[in-house]
């Protein structure tokens, strides 16, 4: 299967995944595995190219779904930290302290979610 347009969706992403850029990576294994799936379904009878393909979509999907987790839990830290930001605005300090303390356990979350070896990790958090 070298240089099929799946093998190409896969590399992006890894690609993109060890730049730090997860919401690329993401979309190229959503790409990458709906694309092995459906070659999946098209060679059924070859039972060898099956599970090759069955341990590929595994693999990216289960590193695609520590991303989208990753995702969801660092947009929820912004939205967070953002009504805290807002709450300290209008002064409302009892308001904004336990917001800033849930974003920052929020963004921690993150942190322990990814395990980056990307210095940049923090600054594309927010």
């Amino acid at each position: 299967m070298a240089n099929c347009p799946g093998e190409a969706f896969l590399t992006n992403a890894l690609n993109a995944d060890q730049r730090g850029n997860f919401e690329e990576a993401y979309d190229f294994y959503e790409r990458g595995v709906t694309y092995y799936l459906q070659v999946r379904m098209v060679n059924e009878k070859n039972s060898s190219n099956k599970a090759c393909i069955r341990q590929a979509c595994d693999n990216h999907l289960k590193r695609a779904e520590v991303l989208k987790f990753f995702m969801d839990t660092r947009n929820a830290a912004k939205r967070i930290l953002t009504q805290a930001e807002h709450a300290f605005i209008r002064s409302d300090y009892y308001a904004s302290h336990p917001l800033f303390l849930e974003g920052i356990e929020t963004l921690l979350e993150c942190a322990h979610i990814i395990k980056p070896s990307h210095p940049q990790f923090f600054d594309s958090m927010l």
